[in-house]
Protein backbone atom coordinates (compact mmCIF):
# COMPACT_ATOMS: atom_id res chain seq x y z
CA UNK A 1 0.00 0.00 0.00
CA UNK A 2 2.69 2.25 0.81
CA UNK A 3 4.40 2.04 -2.68
CA UNK A 4 0.83 2.87 -4.15
CA UNK A 5 0.86 5.99 -2.56
CA UNK A 6 4.05 6.84 -3.33
CA UNK A 7 3.88 6.30 -6.65
CA UNK A 8 0.37 8.05 -7.10
CA UNK A 9 1.61 11.06 -5.10
CA UNK A 10 4.68 10.96 -7.20
CA UNK A 11 2.49 10.81 -10.44
CA UNK A 12 0.34 13.98 -9.19
CA UNK A 13 3.30 16.54 -8.49
CA UNK A 14 5.85 14.85 -11.45
CA UNK A 15 2.93 16.64 -13.55
CA UNK A 16 0.76 19.72 -13.36
CA UNK A 17 -2.14 17.73 -12.12
CA UNK A 18 -1.43 18.54 -8.64
CA UNK A 19 0.24 21.74 -8.66
CA UNK A 20 -2.86 22.68 -10.91
CA UNK A 21 -5.16 21.15 -8.14
CA UNK A 22 -3.67 23.13 -5.26
CA UNK A 23 -3.38 26.22 -7.22
CA UNK A 24 -6.64 26.37 -8.05
CA UNK A 25 -8.33 26.07 -4.64
CA UNK A 26 -5.39 28.73 -3.11
CA UNK A 27 -6.46 30.91 -5.64
CA UNK A 28 -10.15 31.13 -5.14
CA UNK A 29 -9.61 30.95 -0.99
CA UNK A 30 -7.23 34.19 -1.33
CA UNK A 31 -9.98 35.71 -3.48
CA UNK A 32 -12.81 35.02 -1.05
CA UNK A 33 -10.76 35.99 1.89
CA UNK A 34 -9.80 38.87 0.48
CA UNK A 35 -13.50 39.88 -0.51
CA UNK A 36 -15.71 38.48 2.69
CA UNK A 37 -12.75 38.86 5.11
CA UNK A 38 -10.37 41.90 4.73
CA UNK A 39 -12.70 43.84 2.40
CA UNK A 40 -16.10 42.79 3.88
CA UNK A 41 -15.27 43.03 7.15
CA UNK A 42 -16.63 39.26 7.98
CA UNK A 43 -14.51 37.97 10.85
CA UNK A 44 -15.92 34.65 9.74
CA UNK A 45 -13.64 32.04 7.75
CA UNK A 46 -16.48 29.55 7.07
CA UNK A 47 -18.27 31.70 4.09
CA UNK A 48 -15.09 31.57 2.13
CA UNK A 49 -15.30 27.75 2.62
CA UNK A 50 -19.01 27.71 2.39
CA UNK A 51 -18.10 29.89 -1.32
CA UNK A 52 -15.60 28.12 -2.11
CA UNK A 53 -17.64 24.48 -2.31
CA UNK A 54 -18.75 24.74 -6.00
CA UNK A 55 -14.97 24.77 -7.00
CA UNK A 56 -14.88 21.09 -6.14
CA UNK A 57 -17.36 20.81 -9.27
CA UNK A 58 -14.55 21.80 -11.51
CA UNK A 59 -10.86 20.27 -9.69
CA UNK A 60 -12.63 16.62 -8.72
CA UNK A 61 -12.77 15.74 -12.85
CA UNK A 62 -9.17 17.45 -12.87
CA UNK A 63 -7.46 14.18 -10.30
CA UNK A 64 -9.79 11.61 -11.95
CA UNK A 65 -7.54 12.27 -15.25
CA UNK A 66 -4.77 10.18 -13.38
CA UNK A 67 -7.29 7.40 -12.14
CA UNK A 68 -8.23 4.06 -13.09
CA UNK A 69 -9.28 4.92 -16.13
CA UNK A 70 -5.33 5.90 -16.62
CA UNK A 71 -4.19 2.73 -15.71
CA UNK A 72 -6.76 0.79 -18.22
CA UNK A 73 -5.92 3.34 -21.05
CA UNK A 74 -1.95 2.00 -20.32
CA UNK A 75 -2.50 -1.35 -19.40
CA UNK A 76 -0.99 -1.15 -16.77
CA UNK A 77 -3.96 -2.35 -14.65
CA UNK A 78 -3.18 -5.76 -15.03
CA UNK A 79 0.01 -5.36 -13.28
CA UNK A 80 -2.37 -4.26 -10.01
CA UNK A 81 -4.14 -7.46 -10.20
CA UNK A 82 -0.96 -9.60 -9.86
CA UNK A 83 0.29 -7.29 -6.68
CA UNK A 84 0.99 -9.44 -3.62
CA UNK A 85 -1.11 -6.81 -1.66
CA UNK A 86 -4.42 -7.21 -3.15
CA UNK A 87 -7.04 -4.91 -4.55
CA UNK A 88 -7.90 -3.38 -1.53
CA UNK A 89 -5.22 -2.06 -0.52
CA UNK A 90 -4.61 -1.03 -3.77
CA UNK A 91 -7.39 1.29 -3.79
CA UNK A 92 -6.81 2.33 -0.41
CA UNK A 93 -2.96 3.79 -1.57
CA UNK A 94 -4.61 5.21 -4.13
CA UNK A 95 -7.12 6.80 -2.39
CA UNK A 96 -4.76 8.36 0.22
CA UNK A 97 -3.11 9.99 -2.42
CA UNK A 98 -5.69 11.83 -3.37
CA UNK A 99 -6.30 12.84 0.41
CA UNK A 100 -2.69 13.55 0.63
CA UNK A 101 -3.23 15.90 -2.68
CA UNK A 102 -6.10 17.03 -0.82
CA UNK A 103 -4.67 18.00 2.48
CA UNK A 104 -2.25 20.05 1.27
CA UNK A 105 -4.23 23.03 -0.24
CA UNK A 106 -6.38 22.35 3.31
CA UNK A 107 -3.40 22.55 5.36
CA UNK A 108 -2.08 25.84 3.63
CA UNK A 109 -5.57 27.32 3.88
CA UNK A 110 -5.13 26.58 7.65
CA UNK A 111 -3.24 29.57 7.95
CA UNK A 112 -6.04 32.50 7.04
CA UNK A 113 -8.09 32.38 10.29
CA UNK A 114 -4.65 32.79 12.13
CA UNK A 115 -4.38 36.06 9.85
CA UNK A 116 -7.55 36.63 10.57
CA UNK A 117 -7.57 36.46 14.12
CA UNK A 118 -4.61 39.83 14.12
CA UNK A 119 -7.27 42.00 13.06
CA UNK A 120 -10.19 41.15 15.46
CA UNK A 121 -12.01 38.11 17.35
CA UNK A 122 -12.43 34.98 15.35
CA UNK A 123 -13.97 32.08 16.69
CA UNK A 124 -11.35 29.54 15.65
CA UNK A 125 -13.29 25.99 16.64
CA UNK A 126 -15.60 27.15 13.97
CA UNK A 127 -13.09 28.39 11.66
CA UNK A 128 -11.49 24.80 12.26
CA UNK A 129 -14.23 22.38 12.45
CA UNK A 130 -15.51 24.27 8.93
CA UNK A 131 -12.08 23.73 7.60
CA UNK A 132 -12.58 19.84 8.42
CA UNK A 133 -15.94 19.45 7.19
CA UNK A 134 -14.45 20.88 3.86
CA UNK A 135 -11.86 18.48 3.93
CA UNK A 136 -14.68 15.74 4.13
CA UNK A 137 -16.60 17.30 1.28
CA UNK A 138 -13.74 17.26 -0.96
CA UNK A 139 -12.76 13.92 0.35
CA UNK A 140 -16.16 12.42 -0.07
CA UNK A 141 -16.40 13.98 -3.77
CA UNK A 142 -13.10 12.42 -4.30
CA UNK A 143 -13.89 8.93 -3.16
CA UNK A 144 -17.33 9.24 -5.74
CA UNK A 145 -14.43 10.34 -8.77
CA UNK A 146 -12.13 7.24 -8.08
CA UNK A 147 -15.04 5.00 -8.78
CA UNK A 148 -16.30 6.45 -11.56
CA UNK A 149 -12.82 6.28 -12.74
CA UNK A 150 -12.97 2.39 -13.01
CA UNK A 151 -16.26 2.68 -15.28
CA UNK A 152 -14.29 3.63 -18.71
CA UNK A 153 -10.89 2.72 -19.92
CA UNK A 154 -11.05 6.73 -21.15
CA UNK A 155 -9.60 9.26 -18.34
CA UNK A 156 -11.53 12.19 -20.40
CA UNK A 157 -14.76 10.38 -20.53
CA UNK A 158 -14.51 9.85 -17.08
CA UNK A 159 -13.60 13.31 -16.17
CA UNK A 160 -16.78 13.88 -17.60
CA UNK A 161 -18.89 11.73 -16.17
CA UNK A 162 -17.26 12.86 -12.99
CA UNK A 163 -17.98 16.89 -13.85
CA UNK A 164 -21.65 15.69 -14.48
CA UNK A 165 -22.10 14.11 -11.20
CA UNK A 166 -20.63 16.50 -8.99
CA UNK A 167 -22.82 19.12 -10.97
CA UNK A 168 -25.75 17.12 -10.38
CA UNK A 169 -24.85 16.88 -6.63
CA UNK A 170 -24.41 20.42 -6.67
CA UNK A 171 -27.68 21.61 -7.69
CA UNK A 172 -29.56 18.62 -5.88
CA UNK A 173 -31.09 20.73 -3.62
CA UNK A 174 -32.07 23.49 -5.88
CA UNK A 175 -33.71 20.41 -8.14
CA UNK A 176 -35.55 19.15 -4.91
CA UNK A 177 -37.50 22.58 -5.64
CA UNK A 178 -38.99 21.98 -8.34
CA UNK A 179 -39.87 18.54 -7.81
CA UNK A 180 -43.65 17.48 -7.26
CA UNK A 181 -44.51 16.73 -3.75
CA UNK A 182 -47.09 14.74 -3.46
CA UNK A 183 -47.62 11.43 -2.12
CA UNK A 184 -48.01 10.09 -5.48
CA UNK A 185 -45.37 11.72 -7.08
CA UNK A 186 -42.83 10.74 -4.29
CA UNK A 187 -44.25 7.24 -4.71
CA UNK A 188 -43.38 7.00 -8.64
CA UNK A 189 -39.81 8.72 -7.93
CA UNK A 190 -38.82 5.77 -5.19
CA UNK A 191 -40.13 3.23 -7.44
CA UNK A 192 -37.70 4.65 -10.35
CA UNK A 193 -34.74 5.00 -7.83
CA UNK A 194 -35.25 1.11 -6.80
CA UNK A 195 -35.52 0.72 -10.70
CA UNK A 196 -31.72 2.71 -10.64
CA UNK A 197 -30.86 0.79 -7.63
CA UNK A 198 -31.29 -2.92 -9.84
CA UNK A 199 -29.54 -1.28 -12.60
CA UNK A 200 -26.61 -0.97 -10.64
CA UNK A 201 -26.57 -4.43 -9.01
CA UNK A 202 -26.63 -5.71 -12.64
CA UNK A 203 -23.71 -3.22 -13.96
CA UNK A 204 -21.53 -4.42 -10.59
CA UNK A 205 -22.57 -8.52 -10.69
CA UNK A 206 -23.34 -8.77 -14.57
CA UNK A 207 -25.77 -11.12 -13.07
CA UNK A 208 -29.71 -11.14 -14.08
CA UNK A 209 -30.78 -12.72 -10.21
CA UNK A 210 -29.14 -10.32 -8.01
CA UNK A 211 -30.44 -7.81 -9.75
CA UNK A 212 -34.08 -8.82 -9.93
CA UNK A 213 -33.88 -9.52 -6.35
CA UNK A 214 -32.65 -6.28 -5.69
CA UNK A 215 -35.56 -4.70 -7.36
CA UNK A 216 -38.45 -6.58 -5.83
CA UNK A 217 -36.95 -5.95 -2.39
CA UNK A 218 -36.60 -2.36 -2.50
CA UNK A 219 -39.80 -1.98 -4.71
CA UNK A 220 -41.53 -4.47 -2.60
CA UNK A 221 -40.51 -1.98 0.66
CA UNK A 222 -41.76 0.82 -0.85
CA UNK A 223 -45.06 -0.10 -2.04
CA UNK A 224 -45.68 -1.67 1.53
CA UNK A 225 -44.60 1.48 3.33
CA UNK A 226 -47.60 2.96 0.92
CA UNK A 227 -49.89 0.74 1.38
CA UNK A 228 -49.36 1.52 5.34
CA UNK A 229 -49.14 4.77 5.24
CA UNK A 230 -49.68 6.72 1.90
CA UNK A 231 -49.23 9.95 3.67
CA UNK A 232 -46.07 9.66 4.20
CA UNK A 233 -44.91 9.79 1.11
CA UNK A 234 -46.04 13.87 0.80
CA UNK A 235 -42.88 15.50 0.16
CA UNK A 236 -40.62 12.48 0.77
CA UNK A 237 -38.70 12.55 -2.47
CA UNK A 238 -37.55 16.19 -2.77
CA UNK A 239 -36.63 15.73 1.19
CA UNK A 240 -34.86 13.28 0.38
CA UNK A 241 -32.82 14.55 -2.48
CA UNK A 242 -31.68 17.37 0.15
CA UNK A 243 -30.55 15.27 2.82
CA UNK A 244 -28.15 13.38 -0.26
CA UNK A 245 -26.65 16.65 -1.52
CA UNK A 246 -23.24 16.65 0.03
CA UNK A 247 -22.90 20.01 -0.70
CA UNK A 248 -26.05 21.17 1.22
CA UNK A 249 -25.08 19.60 4.50
CA UNK A 250 -22.13 21.44 4.38
CA UNK A 251 -24.27 24.48 4.77
CA UNK A 252 -24.89 24.01 8.73
CA UNK A 253 -21.18 24.48 9.47
CA UNK A 254 -21.47 27.85 8.13
CA UNK A 255 -23.34 29.14 11.15
CA UNK A 256 -20.71 28.04 13.56
CA UNK A 257 -22.73 24.56 14.33
CA UNK A 258 -20.65 21.38 14.75
CA UNK A 259 -22.39 18.90 12.48
CA UNK A 260 -21.38 15.23 13.66
CA UNK A 261 -24.32 13.69 11.59
CA UNK A 262 -23.33 15.54 8.29
CA UNK A 263 -19.44 14.31 9.15
CA UNK A 264 -20.69 10.80 9.24
CA UNK A 265 -22.65 11.22 6.47
CA UNK A 266 -19.27 12.42 4.65
CA UNK A 267 -17.19 9.14 6.22
CA UNK A 268 -20.32 7.13 5.14
CA UNK A 269 -19.89 8.23 1.28
CA UNK A 270 -16.27 7.76 1.37
CA UNK A 271 -16.30 4.33 2.80
CA UNK A 272 -18.80 2.94 0.82
CA UNK A 273 -17.63 4.19 -2.75
CA UNK A 274 -14.23 3.49 -1.61
CA UNK A 275 -15.44 -0.32 -1.23
CA UNK A 276 -17.58 -0.16 -4.88
CA UNK A 277 -14.07 1.24 -6.55
CA UNK A 278 -12.69 -2.60 -4.75
CA UNK A 279 -15.93 -4.68 -6.39
CA UNK A 280 -15.77 -2.68 -9.67
CA UNK A 281 -11.83 -3.71 -9.92
CA UNK A 282 -12.20 -7.18 -8.31
CA UNK A 283 -15.11 -7.85 -10.96
CA UNK A 284 -13.05 -6.24 -13.64
CA UNK A 285 -9.73 -8.96 -12.74
CA UNK A 286 -11.82 -12.43 -12.81
CA UNK A 287 -13.34 -10.98 -16.09
CA UNK A 288 -10.32 -10.91 -17.68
Amino acid sequence: MKAILQKEWHGYFSTVTGYLFTAFLMLFAGIFFSVLCLTGGLPSFEYVLSNMTFVFVIVTPILTLRGISEERRQKTDRLLYTLPIGLTRVVLGKYAALLGVLAVPTVLMGVYPLLLSMFGTVNLGAAYGSLLAFFLLGAALLSIALYLSCLSDSPVACAAICFAVVLVNYFLSTLALYLPGTADASLWLFLALCLLFALIVLRMTNAVWPAAVALVVSGGAVLAVWVANSEAFAGAFPALLERLSLFEAFQSFVGGEMDLSALFFYVSVCVVFVVLTVQSMEKRRWSE
